[in-house]
């Protein structure tokens, strides 16, 4: 089960890795078209979240939604 992290996505945790679970619907993430089901999230901000639960990864974004947030992250998928 993934947590919404308002974003327009959920995240789950695989083990260490954060990945993105599914895409909202209407969402900024769809809107976009950068974020895929299964993308391993790696940073937020500069901050590396490996190991990071998906409530504090959810935190991270949640506490930067006034400002641009950056997420680097792999494609698994390609």
């Amino acid at each position: 089960m993934g947590l919404d992290c308002r974003q327009g996505a959920t995240v789950r945790n695989e083990g260490e890795r954060v990945v993105i679970g599914r895409i909202v619907k209407g969402g900024a993430a769809e809107k976009s078209g950068l974020l895929h089901e299964g993308d391993e999230i790696l940073e937020i901000n500069g901050n590396d979240i490996r190991g990071k639960s998906v409530n504090e990864v959810c935190d991270l974004m949640v506490s930067n939604c006034h400002d641009c947030v950056a997420l680097l992250f792999s494609d698994f998928l390609s």
